[in-house]
């Protein structure tokens, strides 16, 4: 009868121990602070306005490559799902006066949405945010799509659709960059996977929104968002939600992380650090005519880091595999 305890007993805390602590890629379970179908996204929720006002966009300018050459990530095939859709792409430097390196743009012109919205966009992202970004696709709304999506893989951002105009969606992703790139330890690990997360997770009785529940990755990126009103919106995320208690330990343990890490969500600062940028490689010559650019018709391009920065280890994700 002993024996019969202590294997219950074991059973028992064995539960209780996976219901405490999930893993970082399984569902949760607890109630939303948004409702049911609405999540933080939606302009609705109010958050765009105050992140929009109160985080400003970096100045600088643009300026197009030449025909022929293409960041390797921005031609595989997993990133466009109709290969027709690279003739479209055009490739640009967009460079921000807070950095001394440019980032990698892999823009279609098909996209529905100019070029100067996604430079606006991504650069009210905290330049010790878009640090952990290496390059930015912008392709078009898939065909049947009724919304647009984003992901985040190696750390490129990749955007299609009406998603391109929604500034919380470029700092959801870049949250992904941020907690998958390591940003947030010292030996490159996940926050989402961490002891830290799951204990102050514990000690909150919801969620924040539909998407949050999907996963421990999700969630955390769900609350650079709210972290990043909290932050940077006079009153924080306690003058716009009622109930915001709920959720408080986990946004907040973000505020403290990002403090540690360096101010990553708070604007202001340079670039001392970028990661690595992808491989550039001539359009292959394996495309069919109709969808090949023009032969190189100018040098390669350099875009090995500038002098002075340190290099962010470049690490191997994709969100849509979790």
């Amino acid at each position: 009868m002993h024996f019969l305890y202590l294997e219950l007993a074991v059973v028992l805390f064995s539960t209780l121990s996976k219901c405490d602590n999930p893993s970082y890629q399984d569902k949760l379970t607890k109630p939303t602070l948004y409702p049911d179908g609405t999540n933080i996204f939606d302009p609705s929720a109010g958050l765009q306005q105050g992140l929009k006002a109160h985080l400003p966009p970096a100045t600088g300018s643009m300026d197009q490559w030449g025909d022929g050459w293409i960041p390797k990530a921005c031609a595989a095939p997993d990133s466009h799902k109709n290969p027709l859709q690279l003739k479209d792409i055009q490739v640009w430097n967009f460079h921000y006066d807070d950095c001394p390196q440019p980032w990698i743009v892999c823009y279609n012109t098909k996209s529905g949405y100019h070029r100067s919205t996604v430079f606006d966009l991504f650069g009210r992202l905290p330049v010790k945010t878009r640090a952990y970004v290496r390059t930015l696709m912008i392709l078009p709304q898939e065909a049947g799509e009724a919304t647009g999506y984003a992901y985040t893989q190696n750390q490129d951002i990749v955007i299609y659709g009406n998603d391109i105009e929604n500034l919380m969606v470029y700092i959801h992703e870049s949250g992904h960059a941020l907690d998958l790139g390591g940003a947030y330890s010292s030996d490159g690990s996940y926050l989402s996977s961490s002891d830290d997360w799951l204990k102050y997770y514990n000690q909150d009785s919801e969620v924040v929104d539909g998407y949050a529940k999907t996963n421990q990755l999700e969630n955390v990126a769900q609350n650079h968002i709210i972290s990043s009103y909290n932050l940077n919106v006079p009153g924080g995320f306690g003058a716009l939600k009622a109930g915001w208690q709920k959720i408080s330990h986990q946004y907040t343990l973000l505020d403290q992380k990002q403090s540690k890490a360096g101010d990553r969500l708070i604007p202001g600062g340079v670039c001392g650090k970028r990661v690595k940028n992808d491989e550039i490689i001539p359009f292959p010559s394996t495309w069919t005519s109709r969808i090949m650019k023009k032969s190189p018709t100018s040098e390669k391009p350099n875009v090995d880091l500038a002098p002075g920065l340190d290099t962010i280890p470049s690490r191997n994700f994709d969100t849509r595999e979790f």
